[in-house]
């Protein structure tokens, strides 16, 4: 059996569809909320404030995003360029 160790900051070889686009949109609009993201990403294609939270959640351990908390809302940022994010994938 095969076990690599992966360094905590690297990053992962791919990332799934949704988080993709999670991450698309938070490089678009730094600083944006959950229900922003989805009313985006609704724009193409249906999707549930239930899927992109736990989307944001993956992306958050896997060192991806950056959360600030304002009120009753998380607002996020990117922790990694995009440039660096599709140069590995």
């Amino acid at each position: 059996m095969d076990k690599t160790r992966r360094a905590q900051n690297a990053l992962p070889s791919s990332l799934g569809e949704l988080e993709l686009k999670v991450m698309e949109t938070v490089w678009a609009r730094p600083g944006i909320d959950a229900r922003s993201i989805t009313e985006t990403l609704a724009e193409e294609a249906p999707c549930r404030l239930s899927s992109v939270q736990a989307t944001l959640e993956r992306l958050l351990r896997k060192n991806f995003l950056a959360r600030s908390k304002k009120g009753h809302a998380y607002f996020y940022t990117a922790l990694q360029s995009r440039g660096d994010v599709l140069g590995a994938l």
